[in-house]
């Protein structure tokens, strides 16, 4: 599968939405306002990118569907 999938908002049903979408192989970008989490995020999920900026997701041709 194609890594073409956001999850906006790391809260309880992001964390996961985010864990199961990067199983799949689907996750291309984590997207939170808090820049706190960039690091855990990157740990745990190296092959997906973490922004802070929402708009930056709706930008990105490479992101096919956000949740």
């Amino acid at each position: 599968m194609n890594r073409t999938i956001a999850v906006v908002g790391m809260g309880y049903w992001g964390r996961n939405l985010v864990r199961n979408f990067y199983e799949l192989g689907a996750l291309h970008t984590i997207c939170d306002s808090n820049h706190g989490l960039k690091e855990s995020c990157s740990d745990k999920y190296p092959q997906s990118e973490f922004c802070t900026d929402y708009a930056a997701v709706l930008g990105n041709g490479a992101i096919k569907a956000v949740v």
